[in-house]
C-alpha cells in the first residue's frame, strides 16, 4: 500500500511559501533600513488607530514630542537603527553569508519594534492618566462619535437588541 503523495506535496508547498514570505518581509525590512526610510519620519506623529484621531492637532503634537523622547530615552532613537544598519550591511558584504548572525541582528530588530510598541502604549497611557476628568471625557465621547459611524459596533449591536 503506497501512501498518497497529495499531503506531502501540500506540506512542501506550504514549507516554500512560508520560507517565500518570511525571506519578503526579511528584504522589506532590510531594504527599508538600507534606504533610511526606516521607521518614523522626522516629522512623525503618532496616530494610536481611533484614539490618536480624537486627539486635537496639539495634544498630537505634545504626545508626539512625548514619544519621540521617550524612544530617545530608552536607546531605541536614530543612532541605534543606524548600529542595526551597519550590522546587515557588513553581513551582507562578507565573503560568505552568516545566517546566524543575520538572523541575530534581525530579531534585535524585532526586539526593537516590541520596544517602540510597549513605549508608544506606555506613553498614551501616561497622556490619557494626566488629564482631567473632563478631558478624559470628552476623549471618550469624542471617541464615542467617531468610532461608532455606520457600520460601527453601534449599529451592530441594535440589531441584536
Amino acid at each position: 500500500m503506497t501512501t498518497p503523495a497529495k499531503p506531502r506535496r501540500l506540506g512542501r508547498f506550504v514549507l516554500v511559501a512560508s520560507l517565500a514570505l518570511n525571506v519578503l518581509l526579511a528584504g522589506v525590512m532590510i531594504g527599508s533600513v538600507v534606504s533610511g526610510r526606516a521607521g518614523p519620519p522626522r516629522s512623525f506623529v503618532p496616530q494610536f488607530g481611533p484614539l490618536g484621531q480624537v486627539l486635537t492637532k496639539e495634544q498630537r503634537a505634545e504626545v508626539g514630542r512625548d514619544l519621540r523622547r521617550a524612544i530617545r530615552n530608552a536607546g531605541l532613537g536614530r543612532p541605534e537603527r543606524n548600529d542595526l544598519v551597519r550590522s546587515v550591511v557588513g553581513i551582507l558584504e562578507a565573503e560568505t553569508f552568516d545566517a546566524a548572525a543575520f538572523t541575530a541582528v534581525m530579531n534585535d530588530q524585532y526586539a526593537n519594534l516590541d520596544g517602540l510598541r510597549t513605549i508608544a502604549l506606555a506613553t498614551i497611557s501616561d497622556y490619557f492618566n494626566e488629564m482631567s476628568v473632563e478631558e478624559r471625557r470628552m476623549v471618550a465621547r469624542n471617541l464615542a462619535e467617531r468610532g461608532f459611524r455606520k457600520g460601527g459596533p453601534k449599529d451592530r449591536g441594535s440589531e441584536g437588541e
